[in-house]
């Protein structure tokens, strides 16, 4: 007997990403702050510089400038556009517009997953949301101002196409896939490897059902070609001319390589498995690996369920290694094309306990939730003190800074974030730069209005007036009069 059989209609599945969206909504209402609030700030930026300065997709500005225009090399902004347009739209460049973007991705994305689950393999949905909420990452990046969601959404949904077109053989369903996919790898490259199930059933086309074969080629090329041209020739182009990187595609692949064959460079990743996969949770993925084997001998399509269970999750980690070398420690959402295996591994062996041990079973999905829920403020929290030492001045900004006027920003570590909190464009310096008449000379030519400083009594954030400050300057430094 199913379980939602046993329970009461309103008991369904669906309430564990309800519980989920509710434990995260502090997230959604947070400034960008804390977990890689670099790179949330970036992103961040692009979107409301696509919204406010230019819609110019091809030409994605950052915060950051002092003597560059801004526009940087980084992956395609489709994820910063659609915030653009809600930012447009609405007036409104609050961070809740992207981070309401990312949750929509992940629902998507998670409402895929347990599509594949239920409708493929049989696992039960309690199971499979289960599955989804367990895996820490997946549901934090789903309030970043970050483009993995995205990314990893559009992934999925290009082999859920893949699958459907191999049945069906409905052209638009291989369009959608080969469209799907290219936008994922535009988005992030780092979700490139989903294309392995193009590849995959191309060969297998070859050998089995050679009318397939061309119209897969044709799917893959239009996949690859985009990306292709995006970041092997247009983003070096943008670094070239305007002289702004922030995209890290690591060293030289000869380099990465020999990371790659070298211990040490594999031991940091004991630090996915906070992010991916508690420790405590590892038996249950051990378990959902034997029962995944079983799956594979019986499944219809063995070369799809092949893809998705094992040559992607085992791709994903060597191919993201050789291309961004040292870049990949810090930067474990690099490895978010994993997710879905995680997912699958974790929802096959509760969906076992559920067949086998069932009074045990409501229990292990309340403890792999909660695990995942409490592990989300210790791997990516939301609150950072430094906010507090911003907050006063950005009523003073909003109200005397006009939206393209270029302020100075005293560096107390972390960069864009300082003007990510403030919503303006300049330059982000130490305090010695801030003090420098030369450097005040040049920034005030190059357009710079104000400078936010630091108060050394009161610990926080002020705002002046660039002319006011240079006369303050002068005066602190000019002798005593004889």
């Amino acid at each position: 007997m199913d379980l939602n059989l046993r329970m009461p209609p309103w008991l369904r599945a669906e309430l564990i990403p309800l519980g989920v969206v509710l434990f995260l909504t502090p997230w959604l209402m947070a400034p960008v702050q804390g977990h890689h609030a670099w790179r949330q700030s970036d992103v961040s930026a692009v979107a409301r510089n696509l919204a406010t300065e230019s819609p110019d997709i091809f030409h994605p500005r950052i915060d950051l400038r002092g003597d560059k225009t801004g526009i940087t090399g980084m992956e395609f902004p489709l994820y910063p556009a659609i915030v653009a347009v809600l930012m447009a739209v609405t007036r409104s460049e609050a961070d809740v517009w992207g981070r309401l973007v990312s949750l929509f991705m992940t629902a998507g994305c998670w409402l895929l997953l347990v599509r594949i689950m239920t409708r493929r393999w049989g696992i039960n949905p309690w199971a499979a949301h289960a599955a989804c909420a367990a895996v820490p990452i997946f549901p934090g990046y789903s309030v970043m101002f970050m483009p993995e969601s995205t990314a990893l959404a559009l992934a999925v949904a290009s082999v859920v196409l893949l699958d459907a077109w191999w049945v069906e053989q409905r052209p638009r369903l291989l369009l959608w896939c080969s469209a799907s996919l290219a936008l994922a790898a535009l988005v992030r490259p780092y979700v490139i490897f989903w294309g392995l199930g193009l590849l995959v059933a191309w060969v297998v086309a070859l050998r089995r059902d050679r009318d397939k074969a061309l119209p897969l080629l044709l799917a893959g090329l239009g996949a690859l070609i985009p990306f292709g041209l995006w970041y092997f020739l247009w983003c070096p182009h943008l670094v070239e001319t305007y002289g702004l990187d922030y995209f890290y595609t690591g060293g030289a692949l000869v380099k990465n390589l020999r990371l790659l064959a070298s211990r040490g460079f594999w031991a940091p990743f004991n630090q996915a498995f906070g992010y991916y996969l508690r420790y405590s949770l590892t038996p249950l993925a051990l378990l959902g690996a034997g029962v995944a084997f079983g799956v594979l001998q019986k499944t219809p399509r063995i070369w799809w369920d092949a893809c998705v269970l094992v040559g992607i999750p085992v791709l994903t980690p060597l191919g993201v290694g050789l291309v961004s070398g040292g870049h990949l420690i810090p930067h474990m959402y690099y490895l978010i094309g994993m997710v879905p295996a995680v997912v699958f591994l974790l929802a096959f062996s509760l969906d076992l306990v559920l067949r086998t041990v069932r009074p045990v079973f409501p229990l292990m999905v309340l403890y792999v939730v909660m695990e995942s829920i409490n592990t989300i403020p210790a791997k990516m929290s939301y609150k950072d003190p430094a906010v507090d030492l911003v907050s006063n001045v950005l009523p003073e900004v909003s109200a005397r800074v006009a939206r393209e006027d270029l302020v100075i920003v005293e560096d107390m570590g972390g960069q864009p974030w300082h003007l990510q909190q403030i919503h303006r464009r300049g330059w982000v310096e130490a305090r010695q730069k801030l003090e420098d008449p030369q450097f005040l000379e040049a920034a005030a030519q190059g357009g710079a209005r104000w400078v936010v400083y630091l108060e050394p009594a009161s610990k926080k954030y002020a705002l002046m007036g660039i002319s006011q400050w240079r006369t303050q300057l002068s005066a602190t430094e000019a002798p005593p009069t004889p």
